[in-house]
């Protein structure tokens, strides 16, 4: 009881100290996620200058060719791609984590109970993230199986989840704005 009283005495005084530890995890969580991509070497279409932000922006069967290459390295790009999607989990845990508690922490301290739509806005934006995976995941998995259709749903998905993920990102910070 001894450290929770303590703890609860920190947070007075540093309100945003467990956001900000939080945080600090989401960025150590990325250069781990970004890891595997890092030893590969991929083509991007213009204007993009990272597989991930092609894929996920112009997601379609020509920038999906361009991107992840011909045989032999495509295995080797596909199988990167896959776990750097499979770690990216952890990641959006932690930055959802880190929207969320900041939203609450701006909140408390500004006594102003509106900032906690923010976290709603948080969770929409981590929930988003997870989906635009698990259809990037898909198009991965199926790309060069008998079953791969050009131009399937899958394309649609991306786009989709992309969309909300940025738009919701873009809310959040404009909400969080007047506080700053």
């Amino acid at each position: 009881m001894n450290y929770l009283n303590r703890l609860a005495a920190h947070m007075k005084r540093r309100p945003f100290f467990l956001t900000g530890i939080v945080g600090v995890l989401a960025l150590l969580l990325a250069a781990f996620m970004a890891q595997p991509l890092r030893q590969v070497t991929f083509d991007t279409p213009p204007p993009f200058r990272d597989a991930v932000m092609a894929v996920e922006w112009a997601p379609s069967p020509v920038t999906m060719d361009v991107v992840l290459g011909k045989a032999p390295e495509r295995a080797k790009r596909i199988r990167a791609l896959l776990e750097a999607t499979r770690r990216y989990g952890l990641f959006i845990l932690a930055y959802t984590l880190f929207m969320c508690g900041f939203a609450a922490t701006i909140s408390l301290v500004s006594r102003r109970r509106h900032y906690l739509l923010l976290g709603i806005v948080a969770l929409l934006v981590g929930f988003a993230d997870l989906g635009e995976n698990g259809a990037i995941r898909s198009l991965l998995l199926l790309y060069d199986s008998e079953t791969f259709t050009a131009g399937s749903a899958d394309y649609l998905r991306v786009r989709l989840f992309a969309w909300v993920k940025w738009a919701g990102t873009a809310l959040y910070f404009a909400g969080v704005g007047p506080y700053l």
